[in-house]
């Protein structure tokens, strides 16, 4: 079976090519071995989470109805920032936005590098492991892109208020 997906639908699409459905996840909930799930070109801002496996001679196949057009995403765009001075900005975010999953609290390596990012312009910033490598970043003279490991950023949770702040240098 063929389910479409485009995030321009309608709330109440049932997969058709005619009424497609308006999230991925709506297709993973009933892409069966064999399905082959055709996304349109959008943004998706979403988990997604099959609820049942291809096999070795059924896969089910979610793919981009034209070639890296569909983009499927856990970032958001995320507004109100504050300036603290220079060049550097925060954003205080309550935990309960995360749901039941904050990157920003999830470390990767067990040092202080998080599951979340930051990125400006589709690129990647540079996380550090303190406030003042933010407020005074130094290049990394072993990157191809020297003057861009100045973006840097750094999170910490704030307890008392149940939130997350993040800090960032924009250079601007």
């Amino acid at each position: 079976m063929q389910i479409f997906v485009d995030i321009n639908a309608s709330e109440n699409g049932n997969g058709s090519q005619e009424f497609p459905f308006k999230y991925i996840q709506q297709a993973a909930d009933i892409a069966q071995p064999g399905d082959y799930v055709q996304v349109m070109p959008g943004e998706y801002h979403e988990e997604v989470h099959p609820q049942y496996s291809g096999t070795s001679d059924k896969p089910i196949i979610y793919a981009s109805a034209k070639q890296n057009r569909a983009i499927i995403t856990g970032a958001d765009r995320v507004t109100g920032w504050q300036h603290v001075a220079g060049p550097v900005w925060q954003l205080k975010l309550p935990n309960a936005e995360f749901g039941n999953y904050n990157p920003y609290n999830v470390l990767v390596d067990q040092t202080f590098n998080h599951a979340g990012e930051i990125f400006l312009n589709n690129k990647a910033m540079y996380e550090v492991d303190q406030l003042a490598k933010v407020e005074t970043p130094s290049e990394n003279k072993f990157s191809q892109d020297r003057k861009f490991t100045c973006y840097t950023w750094y999170t910490e949770q704030l307890p008392a208020e149940d939130s997350t702040v993040i800090y960032a240098n924009f250079q601007a």
